[in-house]
C-alpha cells in the first residue's frame, strides 16, 4: 500500500514508524482529524490496515493490521519499496491509481489488488486512498485504509464453484463510518457513508444527522445520543431510516459511542453504519424467490429430491420425480430409494455415496433407476450436500436421458453404417468444412492419390495438390457451398502424372438448415476416358469409312463407264491411229484413278481382299528387302521377330501395303538418318482392350510393331493422322491416303493399329491381327488367262446406272453374248420371269433404289435355284454379308472392272456346275 512517486514531484524525507504509539513523534498534521487520540480510536474501531506514506511511496505510518496483514516487521517494512510485495501484475495499475489522486487530489474508489506476504502468499485486499496534505495544503504523501479481501474472495470462488450456492444471495455489506460533534453534526465519516446516502465528501462534510434522517428516526437518534452522553456506555444497534440526496430511502443499523480527548471528556460521537437497505430488500426478495423456487421446483423438468444424510430418507421431491418413478409424493416422503426399489443395481447407491463422501458432490454419474412398473429410466444423477431444515442432507438433481441414450446408441450404430460404407467403398469419399479444408478422407481416397490422411485433414487442396489444378476445383466447391449439387470431371496430378477423377459433391446440412460443409465422391476415370476416346476415335473413322466407301461406290461406276468404253473404242481402232495412243492415255489414267478409290475403298474396309494364312514373319522380310532399296542407308532397318510366331489371316498383297506406307513415312521423318525396327510377339490383349477395339471372342493376337526414331508427332496430328486427305507433307508430295488406306485394310482384317509418339522421341505403330491354328500354305503360280468369247448365251444385265447397262451389253455383244437389260431389281425380275429358260447368267449390281441386289438374288434363287448370278459392286464383299450373299450368287466382280476381267470372269462362271441347294 505505497504509491509511485509522480512524474517531477519532489520526494520529501520521512520516518516509519511499527504502531500508532511508535510513531506519533513523528506523524504529520492530519488536518482532517480533530485529534490524534481521536484518530487512535477511530482506527481500533474499523479493524483495518490504516497506512500514510511519503510520496515516494515509503511508509512513514501505518498500524498494527498492516505488519499483520504483510506478515512483515515493522523495520521491515520501512525499508520495502511498493513493487516490492506488490502481485507483479498489480503494480502498473496500483501506481496509476495513486498516481491519479495526486494529479485529481480526489480520494480513490475502492480498489482491489494483491499483496505478496512473508511467505510468498498472494493476499487480496481492497484499499481507498486519499492524498495528504499540510497546514499550507501541499501534498505532502497519501493515506489509506485497506481491508483484508482474502477470505472473501475464496469465498465468492467456492460460491461460484457450487452450482447451489449460486441459487443463494451473497453480498458484501460494505460499513459506513461516522464522527460527530456534540450536537450531531458531521465532523468526519468514510466514503462508504456518503456513498450509501449519494452525496459526494464535499456535499455531506458539515450536515446535521436531522439533515438525512425521516423525522422519527431523527427523535430516535437524539434519544441514543442523550443516552449514550450520560451514560458513557455505547449504545445498541438500532435500525434507522434515512434519506438520500435523491430522496430515496436508506435502511442502515447504526451504533453509537462517545467519543473523548485525551483528557477523557466527551467530544462527539462516533458510530458504524451498517446500510441494511439491500438486506431488507433481499429478504422480501428471498421469500418471493423462496415462492418461485418452490414453484419451479414443482414445474422443472428434472426430478429434484432431498434426502437425510443420517438415514437417507426422503425430505422434498417434486413432480417431475413422482410422475417418472410412479409414486405419489406422500409414498416417497420418509421413504427410503431402496425401500422404493429405485434401483436396478443395488451397487449403484454405493457407488454414487462414495463419490460423494470422497469429492463432496456427485456430477453426471449414469445411473440406471426404474420405475413402480418396471421401466429402466437412464439417467445423469447429480448431488450436492445440502443444509435443510436444520439437518444435513444431500440435494439430488437426476436428469432422465433414457431417450438421449437410445439416440446415442442409434447415432453410434449410423455412425458405425456410415464408417463401414465409407471405408468399404470402391470410391474415394471425403469430407470438408466451410472452409473447404478435409475433415475425413477414407482409406481409397488415401490410396487413390498415394497420400496418408494425415496429408489431408485440416487442409485445403491448395495446401496438398499442384496450385495449377485447384482453381476450377475450387469454383466448383464454392457452388456446392452455395447449395448446388456437382458432378464433373477433375484433373489431378498424381507425382508427375494427369490423371482424370470423375467426383460428385454435395453439400452437408445442418439440423437448422445451414450449410456446414461438403461431401464428395470421387472414382479415377483416367483409363475409361482414354478407352472412351479411343471409341469415339474408333466410330469417328469408321463414320469416315463409310462415307468413303459411298464416295468410291458411285466413282467406281463412272470409271467403269469410262474404262470400258475406252477399252472398246482401242478395240474398233487400228494401231496405226494416232488416236488409239490418246485412248490408252484415257485407259491409264482412268486406271490410276481406280486406284485412288482401291485407297478409299481399302480405308472403308470395303476393299476385295484376298485373305490366306499368312507367315507374318516372312511378310515383315519381304518387305524389309523392298525397304532397303527405297530408303537411304543411313536409315538402319532392324528386325526383332518373335519364333515361332503364330499364324494370320491376311491379304499378303494388302499388308505389304501397308508395312510400307509406314515404312515410308518413317524414312520422311528421319530426314538425317535413325532407325526403323520391326517387331513382333504373340500376345493376348487384356480383356477392356480387346472389347473396345478387337473382337472379344479371340483371345490370341500377333502384334507388329514399327517403330523409327524421328521427330514424332504432336498430339494434334495423331489425332488426324488415320482420316482420309490428312497430310502433313508439302503439296503436291502426298494424297493423304496411306494411313487411311492402312487403317481400313487392318480393320477389314479384323485387327486394329494405333499409334504410340512423342515429339522428339519418334513413333511407333503397333497393329493387332488374330492368329488362327492353320498353317501357312505353300505359294502357288499364277497363269495368265486367255479372253474368252460367249457361245451365244443369254446374259441379263441388272444395274441402276443407265451407261454402265450399255457398256457393259457393249461389251459382251461384242464377244458374242446376247444381252437382256433391266433398270432396276423390280425390272430384272420380270425379265427373268419372261425369258428364265434362255438366261445362262444374271450380272446383278448389289446396291440400287427399290429393291437392291440381295433381295432381287433371293427372288431369283426361289424362281430357280440353278441360276446363276455374278454379283458386281463397287464395293468388296467382306464377311458377314458377303458370305450370305456369295452362298446363293455364283460369283462376284469388283467395280470398276476391264472388258478382259469380265470376260474372264463370265467364263469362268459359266464353266461351273448349276448348284443343287437354294
Amino acid at each position: 500500500m505505497t504509491a509511485a512517486l509522480p512524474p517531477g514531484s519532489p520526494a520529501p524525507s520521512g520516518s516509519d514508524g511499527g504502531n500508532v504509539s511508535g510513531i506519533e513523534s513523528k506523524l504529520p498534521v492530519r488536518r482532517h482529524h480533530p485529534s490524534e487520540a481521536h484518530f487512535h480510536r477511530m482506527l481500533a474501531l474499523i479493524r483495518a490496515s490504516y497506512f500514510e506514506s511519503d510520496l515516494a511511496g515509503r511508509l512513514t505510518f501505518f498500524n498494527e493490521y498492516v505488519t499483520r496483514l504483510h506478515g512483515r516487521s515493522a523495520e521491515t517494512l520501512r525499508q520495502l519499496r511498493p513493487k516490492d510485495f506488490l502481485a507483479p501484475d498489480d503494480v502498473q495499475r496500483v501506481y496509476e491509481m495513486f498516481e491519479t489522486v495526486y494529479r485529481t487530489g480526489n480520494p480513490s474508489p475502492v480498489m482491489e489488488y494483491q499483496i505478496i506476504d512473508a511467505d510468498g502468499r498472494r493476499v487480496s485486499v481492497e484499499t481507498a486512498t486519499s492524498l495528504l496534505r499540510d497546514d499550507e495544503g501541499t501534498p505532502i504523501g497519501f493515506c489509506g485504509i485497506s481491508r483484508d479481501i482474502t477470505e472473501r474472495k475464496r469465498t465468492e470462488k467456492a460460491l461460484r464453484d457450487s452450482e447451489s450456492k449460486h441459487r443463494g444471495i451473497i453480498e458484501n455489506m460494505e460499513e459506513g463510518y461516522y464522527e460527530t460533534d456534540p450536537t450531531g453534526q458531521l465532523t468526519y465519516f468514510n466514503d462508504t457513508s456518503a456513498r450509501n446516502l449519494g452525496y459526494s465528501r464535499e456535499e455531506m462534510m458539515g450536515l446535521s444527522y436531522r439533515d438525512f434522517m425521516t423525522p422519527d428516526t431523527a427523535a430516535k437518534t437524539f434519544e441514543v445520543f442523550n443516552a449514550v452522553h450520560q451514560s458513557g456506555q455505547p449504545a445498541k444497534v438500532y435500525a434507522c431510516e434515512l434519506i438520500r440526496k435523491d430522496g430515496s430511502r436508506s435502511f442502515q443499523e447504526i451504533s453509537v459511542s462517545l467519543t473523548r480527548n485525551a483528557a477523557g471528556e466527551p467530544t462527539g460521537f462516533f458510530g458504524i453504519a451498517r446500510d441494511r437497505t439491500e438486506a431488507l430488500q433481499m429478504e422480501r426478495d428471498l421469500a418471493e424467490r423462496e415462492a418461485g423456487y418452490r414453484q419451479i421446483l414443482s414445474c422443472a423438468p428434472y426430478s429434484i429430491t432431498v434426502t437425510r444424510q443420517s438415514d437417507a430418507r426422503y425430505l422434498e421431491a417434486n413432480d417431475a420425480f413422482c410422475t417418472r418413478t410412479g409414486y405419489s409424493r406422500e409414498e416417497v416422503i420418509g421413504a427410503t430409494a431402496t425401500e422404493l426399489d429405485l434401483y436396478t443395481d443395488p451397487a449403484d447407491r454405493a457407488r454414487i455415496m462414495n463419490t460423494f463422501n470422497l469429492q463432496g458432490g456427485v456430477d453426471g454419474m449414469e445411473v440406471t433407476f426404474k420405475s413402480r412398473n418396471g421401466d429402466p429410466l437412464e439417467t445423469l444423477v447429480a448431488a450436492r450436500p445440502l443444509r435443510f431444515r436444520g439437518e444435513d442432507c444431500i440435494l439430488f438433481i437426476t436428469t432422465e436421458i433414457t431417450a438421449l441414450k437410445r439416440a446415442q446408441r442409434e447415432l453410434a450404430k449410423s455412425e458405425q453404417r456410415f464408417r463401414t460404407i465409407v471405408e468399404s467403398a470402391q470410391d474415394a469419399i471425403f469430407l470438408k468444412d466451410e472452409s473447404l479444408r478435409y475433415t475425413l478422407v477414407n482409406p481409397v481416397m488415401e490410396k487413390l492419390f498415394g497420400l496418408a490422411a494425415e496429408a489431408f485433414i485440416g487442409r485445403t487442396n491448395e495446401e496438398v495438390f499442384h496450385p495449377e489444378d485447384v482453381a476450377a476445383v475450387k469454383r466448383s466447391e464454392q457452388r456446392v457451398l452455395q447449395g448446388r449439387i456437382v458432378e464433373e470431371d477433375e484433373r489431378w496430378r498424381i507425382g508427375s502424372r494427369p490423371r482424370i477423377f470423375h467426383s460428385i459433391k454435395v453439400p452437408l446440412v445442418d439440423h437448422d438448415g445451414r450449410i456446414t460443409g461438403l461431401c464428395g465422391f470421387t472414382r479415377d476415370m483416367t483409363a475409361t476416358r482414354n478407352l472412351e476416346a479411343q471409341l469415339l476415335q474408333a466410330q469417328k473413322m469408321e463414320a469416315i469409312g463409310i462415307l468413303a466407301g459411298g464416295i468410291s461406290h458411285d466413282f467406281n461406276n463412272l470409271l467403269q463407264a469410262i474404262i470400258g468404253y475406252t477399252q472398246l473404242l482401242i478395240a474398233e481402232t487400228p494401231s496405226p491411229d494416232p488416236r488409239a495412243g490418246k485412248l490408252r492415255a484415257i485407259e491409264n489414267a482412268a486406271r490410276r484413278a481406280s486406284e485412288l478409290t482401291g485407297q478409299l475403298l481399302a480405308f472403308s474396309r470395303k476393299a476385295e481382299s484376298h485373305p490366306l494364312p499368312t507367315d507374318l514373319n516372312q511378310a515383315v522380310r519381304q518387305v524389309k528387302k523392298l525397304l532397303e532399296r527405297t530408303i537411304p542407308k543411313m536409315i538402319a532397318i532392324r528386325l526383332d521377330l518373335a519364333e515361332p510366331i503364330m499364324t494370320v489371316n491376311a491379304d499378303a498383297v494388302q499388308l505389304e501395303q501397308v508395312l510400307l506406307n509406314i515404312g515410308l513415312n518413317a524414312r520422311d521423318a528421319m530426314p538425317e538418318g535413325g532407325c526403323l525396327t520391326f517387331t513382333t510377339a504373340n500376345i493376348q490383349p487384356e480383356h477392356n482392350f480387346r472389347r473396345i477395339h478387337l473382337d472379344e471372342t479371340i483371345q490370341d493376337y500377333v502384334l507388329l510393331s514399327i517403330s523409327d526414331t524421328g521427330h514424332g508427332m504432336t498430339p494434334e496430328v495423331k489425332q488426324h493422322m488415320f482420316e482420309p486427305f490428312f497430310t502433313t507433307k508439302q503439296k503436291g508430295h502426298g494424297t493423304g491416303l496411306g494411313m487411311a488406306m492402312a487403317y481400313g485394310l487392318i480393320k477389314n482384317h479384323r485387327g486394329h493399329i494405333n499409334c504410340e509418339s512423342v515429339p522428339g522421341q519418334g513413333t511407333t505403330f503397333n497393329i493387332y491381327l488374330p492368329a488362327i491354328k492353320e498353317p501357312v500354305p505353300p505359294p502357288r503360280e499364277e497363269i495368265e488367262p486367255a479372253i474368252a468369247r460367249g457361245r451365244g448365251e443369254t446374259v441379263l444385265v441388272v444395274d441402276d446406272e443407265l451407261f454402265l447397262r450399255d457398256l457393259t451389253r457393249d461389251m459382251l455383244s461384242l464377244h458374242g453374248y446376247d444381252v437382256l437389260l433391266a433398270e432396276s431389281g423390280e425390272a430384272g425380275l420380270a425379265l427373268f420371269k419372261a425369258h428364265k429358260e434362255r438366261i445362262a447368267l444374271v450380272i446383278l449390281d448389289l446396291i440400287m433404289p427399290g429393291m437392291g441386289g440381295k433381295q432381287c438374288l433371293v427372288e431369283i434363287m426361289k424362281i430357280d435355284p440353278r441360276t446363276k448370278v455374278l454379283i458386281a459392286s463397287g464395293f468388296a464383299m467382306d464377311a458377314p454379308t458377303g458370305d450370305t450373299i456369295l452362298s446363293k450368287a455364283a460369283g462376284f466382280i469388283q467395280k470398276p472392272y476391264n472388258m478382259a476381267k469380265l470376260l474372264q470372269t463370265l467364263n469362268e462362271v459359266m464353266g461351273q456346275k448349276p448348284s443343287d441347294d437354294g
